[in-house]
């Protein structure tokens, strides 16, 4: 049981990194093609907001949402 508990740790952790990096790369795309301020962005599947908010903070109109109502409140809770 240890054992498939910690892969199952390291897997999630694998994930949580390589999110981390999407997001990461998004940001730098984003940064690199110019303003987007007043822009509008749909980010369907939103999660918990990792992508929305920092959009927003950059000072785009965001539009998110998520399959799973409890992701969307704490992505609205975080904002």
């Amino acid at each position: 049981p240890m054992a498939i508990s910690g892969a199952a740790n390291s897997v999630q952790l694998d994930i949580r990194n390589g999110h981390d990096q999407t997001i990461a790369k998004i940001l730098r795309w984003i940064e690199a093609d110019g303003d987007i301020k007043g822009k509008t962005v749909c980010d369907c599947g939103c999660g918990v907001g990792s992508l929305a908010i920092p959009l927003a903070q950059m000072g785009a109109k965001i539009s998110a949402s998520d399959i799973s109502d409890a992701m969307a409140k704490e992505a609205g809770a975080r904002a």
